[in-house]
């Protein structure tokens, strides 16, 4: 069908659709607010058919526990070195441990009924029948070694070596049979505080008193590694 044979009001119809169409077009680019409807109804339409991930949540790393720098331990056996006179080495080690003073009402008694988590004082040839070696609160003798009952029950020696002795007990290859001497104090040729294993220690150990150029006593135990 042409133009010409088309009726009177097919003509005004088709009109009116094309004024209709020109108009919706000029409103939609002259009119903000119709623009913003469309936009808004395609958006709408695009974010129902989009899939947001979950951000994984970040996990802070554990804090690492903070070393002694000062305390160096191989195969149970542990040395301590430092600025500090003998008491001063002493209380670092014995809060290392954490143990405490034995109480007035344990003094001596024996190494296998005092309470655990206790330190006390004895002699170094008791240390061949550890059950049977008896504590003392007090150093009041300078031929006494310090004891420490750990909190498992385990016994340990506390004594000072010398700096060859510390070294060698340090190595991984250190041998089974390892002799060394432990004195109950420090001094200039035992600087290096030591904590061993009692069930370490063989029963044959020697003890043996000596005095140093300016007078001290000192007790000295010769003790063998198993």
């Amino acid at each position: 069908m042409i133009w010409r044979d088309w009726s009177r009001a097919e003509r005004l119809s088709l009109i009116g659709i094309i004024i209709a169409m020109l108009a919706a077009v000029a409103a939609w680019l002259v009119v903000p607010e119709i623009r913003n409807i469309f936009n808004d109804t395609k958006n709408k339409s695009a974010s129902t058919s989009s899939t947001t991930l979950p951000i994984p949540a970040t996990v802070a790393p554990a804090p690492n526990a903070a070393p002694v720098a000062t305390i160096a331990s191989s195969k149970s056996i542990v040395s301590l070195s430092g600025p500090g006179g003998d008491q001063a080495l002493r209380s670092r080690i014995r809060l290392s441990h954490q143990v405490k003073k034995l109480e007035v009402t344990d003094n001596e008694l024996t190494f296998a009924v005092a309470p655990r988590g206790v330190y006390g004082f004895g002699y170094g040839w008791d240390i061949r029948d550890i059950t049977n070696l008896t504590l003392d609160r007090d150093e009041t003798n300078s031929y006494y070694f310090e004891y420490h009952k750990l909190n498992d029950g385990a016994g340990e020696l506390i004594g000072f070596v010398a700096l060859d002795s510390a070294s060698r007990l340090s190595r991984e290859d250190r041998p089974s049979g390892f002799q060394l001497t432990v004195y109950n104090s420090r001094w200039s040729g035992a600087p290096i505080l030591v904590s061993i294993p009692i069930d370490l220690i063989t029963p044959d150990c020697k003890d043996r008193s000596i005095e140093l150029d300016d007078g001290t006593h000192l007790d000295a135990l010769d003790i063998k590694l198993k």
